[in-house]
């Protein structure tokens, strides 16, 4: 059985590859060596206005996502978050273990994002922000109508367990008998097996 969380894709962005402002630099190699490529952003925020900005964070339909940032920091920092060119949150007390300075750590925020590119900007303004390895988003996993072991198809082997169960020969969990209740009539019966049958064949 494929055992999967809605939000089990992620879409990654190193922000060694995002467009950098301000004093934000890129620390790669052996400093690097717990980053994702082995790099990182430094000197976000500060004086010297660092500034990382993601411009092609995809999606392919608008709504709401998870965005989860990687970061790097050995005291509490906060950084800014602007999305589409407006400010959305500030996320505070960012960090690993004290004074630890290679250690990854990840935050996630909730933000609505529209179809197609969509700009992240993460900054402070008003201090020292985290060094920043990625984002990453959330891509909700497509249910396929009927597939009852969870493999991402509907196949003959899904019509087989909703018999089986419909039979009393084996017993489905709550989403197995969601996803095997075609009809949305309550019930797992023999019009879901017809129905089964229909989208099978057609």
């Amino acid at each position: 059985m494929k055992l999967t969380t809605p939000y089990s894709r992620y879409r990654s962005y190193e922000a060694e590859n995002a467009v950098l402002s301000g004093r934000a630099s890129v620390t790669a190699g052996k400093q690097g060596k717990y980053c994702s490529n082995d790099a990182y952003v430094g000197y976000v925020g500060g004086s010297g206005q660092g500034a990382v900005t993601f411009s092609d964070v995809t999606v392919d339909k608008a709504g709401r996502y998870t965005v989860r940032i990687y970061y790097v920091s050995g005291e509490p920092r906060s950084l800014k978050v602007d999305i589409n060119g407006s400010y959305v949150t500030t996320l505070d007390n960012l960090y690993a273990n004290k004074n630890d300075w290679s250690g990854i750590r990840a935050v996630n925020l909730e933000a609505d994002l529209r179809e197609g590119k969509n700009t992240i900007r993460l900054y402070n303004d008003r201090g020292n922000a985290p060094s920043l390895d990625r984002i990453a988003v959330a891509i909700p996993e497509e249910k396929v109508v009927g597939d009852v072991d969870f493999n991402g198809r509907l196949q003959v082997a899904d019509l087989i367990l909703t018999s089986r169960y419909i039979r009393g020969m084996i017993g489905f969990s709550a989403e197995q008998f969601r996803t095997a209740d075609l009809n949305g009539d309550g019930t797992a019966d023999v019009f879901d097996l017809i129905r089964y049958r229909h989208l099978l064949t057609s």
